[in-house]
């Protein structure tokens, strides 16, 4: 088994003598094998009893590298495993080989493997993940890429593969669907796929610990909603731009996105907002210029936005009449999530069947005195809209010049027969 990482050798004697312990981490490549094995290792030509674990370290500097025999060790210290960090002590010589910038789930597998080495412990079940004790390659021994940027067609068909280490990744090549290798890179931060020409986008995404998703510029139509429903983007994604696509309606577990800080929609179809949208109480940056809106949810004023771009709605400042809707006798949904609601159970995933927590989310409305109501669509009217200073939704609020002092905001309110 192959660790990339930072390595680094000290010895222990030389404080003792006045003289510097270590050197300072290089790239390079910790190998588990069996000595005297430079061939892939068979079940046929392993010997339980004498064969001989050993760990060879190869770095830039020395590619041949240094053996060190499994059951010399002395101690293993990876208390911060999770970080890429671990500690290996020999007896003789009395190194310190230290690890560092590896990769969590590879160094756990390491960890695990070595384990079993060490103890001489279901040996045969290591075969697998044994590699041959050979000198690194240079490739091998180059800093993994971070960060990529791809710009070209001629650039994406000759990569033969994504680093596990990519952070950043860049792709405006016009694209029509996406890399579905993309979705294997779990280090991966920041993610832009702007100015391509995407329809849809998976929702393997989800499990991608982004903390930024710009999807701007392309074809894209709707958004599935399990993208935002499980996975851990939902925890970690903080600037979402979806700016310049065809979407004429967000999907409700955008709501789910607690950590999200800027929202840009801009350039359009949008005819409303999805419900809940008082649920983003981290969102400070919202762009929904260039859109059809009908109106503004006074679920605005529930966020403490510093920044907010309506301008070029030509639908929002047109005011429509209260028009009640149809009552009709309660459906089974209504009375389950009307029950929820009137036991004050706090509406979470986590404790409520997806579908009525979605539907919780889409009815459960937030009115201009920053009150919740519950109320079916059937059984409510559109309330008139209610004039407002742009300082009361955002410290800085873009709007059209034809908007003047004011902003108009629309709540629901119940429709009582």
């Amino acid at each position: 088994m192959k660790l990339k990482c930072r390595v680094s050798t000290s010895n222990r004697l030389l404080p003792s003598l006045g003289k510097t312990a270590g050197q300072a981490p290089q790239w390079g490549v910790v190998t588990l094998g069996i000595k005297g094995k430079s061939e892939p290792h068979t079940a046929a030509t392993l010997d339980e009893k004498k064969s001989v674990f050993c760990i060879l370290i190869c770095t830039a500097a020395n590619r041949k590298g240094n053996l060190y025999q499994v059951e010399n060790m002395s101690g293993i210290f990876a208390r911060y495993s999770q970080e890429g960090k671990m500690t290996l002590r020999f007896k003789e010589p009395p190194h310190d080989i230290c690890i560092k910038d590896a990769s969590p789930e590879q160094l756990r597998a390491f960890l695990s493997m070595l384990g079993k080495a060490f103890k001489r412990k279901d040996v045969l079940s290591l075969m697998p993940h044994l590699s041959p004790l050979v000198p690194a390659s240079t490739a091998q021994l180059q800093k993994p890429v971070k960060t990529l940027v791809i710009t070209s067609k001629a650039q994406y068909h000759a990569l033969n593969g994504f680093s596990e280490c990519l952070e950043n990744l860049k792709i405006q090549v016009g694209l029509k669907r996406l890399d579905l290798r993309i979705t294997r890179l779990l280090h991966l931060s920041t993610l832009d796929l702007s100015g391509n020409l995407l329809a849809s986008i998976p929702s393997a995404l989800a499990h991608l610990p982004l903390h930024t998703l710009i999807l701007a510029k392309n074809t894209i139509k709707a958004i599935p909603a399990e993208l935002f429903y499980n996975g851990v983007l939902r925890k970690t994604l903080c600037l979402l731009d979806l700016s310049g696509n065809q979407m004429e309606r967000l999907p409700l577990t955008l709501c789910y996105l607690r950590s999200l800080v800027t929202l840009k929609v801009s350039n359009n179809q949008l005819r409303h907002f999805p419900g809940g949208l008082a649920r983003l109480s981290q969102l400070r940056y919202l762009s929904v210029c260039s859109n059809m809106l009908d109106y503004l949810p006074a679920a605005l004023l529930q966020l403490r936005l510093d920044y907010l771009d309506v301008h070029d709605n030509p639908n929002i400042y047109a005011v429509k009449p209260m028009c009640p809707r149809s009552s009709q006798f309660p459906t089974l949904m209504e009375l389950a999530a009307g029950s929820v609601h009137q036991l004050r159970i706090l509406p979470v995933p986590e404790d409520l069947p997806r579908t009525v927590y979605e539907y919780m989310v889409e009815e459960l409305e937030y009115c201009e005195d920053g009150s919740r109501r519950f109320f079916h669509r059937d059984r409510m009217f559109d309330f008139p809209e209610t004039v407002v200073e742009p300082k009361n939704i955002a410290a800085t609020v873009s709007a059209s010049r034809d908007l003047g002092n004011f902003v108009s905001l629309r709540s629901r309110m119940p429709y009582l027969r």
